[in-house]
């Protein structure tokens, strides 16, 4: 933004650049593909180092579990938890977990309390969802996707009805609604707002309701 005067009025001149739901994604989330081990074989590496404090394209080659804490400390587990992950996915899509993602470290047992107190400090809260993407030939194991989206980056805008019935649970991929509540936002649909969120008052509309009474006397 540049700013200057011209005929004794301010003039203010703005520099964009065109961006995309692709672009914005990326800024929110890092996506891995994975093998059924958990050893990363792709990550979008124009996912900004900031986001969890690493740069992704390090991670190729590397193991999933070396970032996301939960699964670091079941780094010999982790082709069957990945399995029942995936079995979890399938019965029920869009299902999410809340975990913490730190710059990749060495196997939990392996390290000293030190090792340890830093990693839990350089931890980020984040979600983490599983995705299945289907090949065509028969007897190939389908890839495996993970998403870890930044927590405080991640926010849903929900459309409903004066009666709380959701219309519309999410208005683009940006907003993720069912990330928030560990389902697809198709399955939001038609579904009660008091299903996933708890409101104050009788019911939706006592959200736009002036809740300070007529005539009432003030205290103090």
């Amino acid at each position: 933004i540049t700013s200057r005067e011209v005929d004794e009025h301010m003039q203010h001149a703005v520099q964009v650049e065109p961006s995309s739901f692709e672009r914005g994604l990326d800024e929110r989330r890092l996506t891995f593909r994975i093998d059924t081990e958990g050893n990363v074989l792709d990550v979008n590496a124009t996912a900004p180092t900031s986001l969890f404090g690493f740069c992704p394209s390090a991670m190729v080659g590397g193991n999933i579990s070396s970032v996301v804490d939960v699964l670091s400390k079941m780094r010999e587990e982790l082709p069957s938890v990945l399995a029942k992950m995936a079995q979890k996915v399938a019965a029920k899509p869009g299902y999410s977990w809340r975990v913490g993602v730190s710059p990749p470290a060495k196997p939990w047992e392996e390290m000293s309390e030190l090792d340890k107190l830093v990693q839990q400090r350089s931890t980020r809260p984040a979600l983490m969802m599983l995705e299945l993407q289907e090949v065509e030939e028969e007897d190939v194991i389908p890839e495996i996707r993970i998403h870890l989206y930044k927590a405080e980056m991640v926010t849903g805008v929900i459309a409903m009805d004066h009666r709380g019935i959701i219309t519309k649970p999410a208005c683009c991929v940006l907003h993720p609604s069912g990330l928030l509540f560990g389902c697809s936002p198709r399955s939001m649909t038609r579904h009660h707002i008091h299903r996933y969120l708890h409101l104050p008052g009788k019911g939706p509309e006592s959200l736009l309701q002036d809740d300070k009474v007529k005539g009432a006397m003030k205290k103090g």
